[in-house]
């Protein structure tokens, strides 16, 4: 009787373990959207808008309150252009399971600015499409 529990709880825990090799990488691959989108927006769209701005004489809290219900949407490709993205972060965006490479128009991160405006007060909302089952 003992030798069939004993053997009954290695099975499934082989099982367990089995299976846990096969997740999905879909978080790490969000989560590495939003590294690469809060780069973009802190040290490329921020500054970028700052300066442009002063020399406007614009105030940029007033510009980035526009935007604060529609959001400020950069894809995947527009991300990675810019001098900040961390090129090995952006090619390791594939479906583990699929190798289906992230596509670039439709992965995108949105940034909802949010009062004083300075460059981390911001809310995110990544969308990852990369071959995932919804």
């Amino acid at each position: 009787m003992k030798k069939k529990l004993v053997v009954t709880i290695c099975m499934v825990s082989l099982l367990a373990l089995s299976g846990c090799g096969k997740k999905s990488n879909e978080k790490e691959l969000t989560q590495n959207l939003e590294k690469l989108g809060r780069s973009f927006y802190e040290e490329f769209y921020y500054v970028h808008q700052e300066e442009s701005l002063k020399q406007q004489e614009k105030s940029l809290s007033e510009f980035l309150s526009q935007y604060t219900e529609i959001g400020i949407k950069a894809d995947l490709e527009n991300i990675s252009k810019t001098s900040v993205a961390e090129k090995k972060l952006v090619d390791s965006m594939v479906n583990s399971e699929t190798n289906e490479k992230c596509d670039v128009k439709n992965s995108s991160v949105t940034f909802y600015p949010k009062a004083p405006y300075g460059k981390t007060d911001y809310e995110v909302k990544v969308e990852l499409e990369c071959g995932f089952k919804k």
